[in-house]
């Protein structure tokens, strides 16, 4: 879940430099894949995801009504 936290911070420009409580989740859900997905309290109108392999843990923060096949792009990074 740091990662969709590092990911909104790059977005909006302003790095780790904010209290972290701006950056707070709600709505996670952990999907079958172990991946999660999550919204933002002070940010709705983004929604974030985060997944791992054995080599990384990768985050995406996208506008919330984005489509994404987190699957496929699993699959492509492995």
């Amino acid at each position: 879940m740091w990662t969709i936290k590092e990911c909104l911070t790059k977005i909006l420009r302003c790095g780790i430099t904010s209290p972290l409580a701006i950056f707070e989740l709600n709505n996670i859900t952990i999907n079958q894949d172990s991946s999660f997905e999550a919204s933002f309290v002070n940010f709705m109108q983004y929604k974030g995801f985060s997944f791992c392999n054995e080599k990384m843990a990768i985050g995406i923060v996208l506008p919330k009504k984005s489509k994404v096949d987190i699957q496929q792009l699993q699959s492509s990074l492995d």
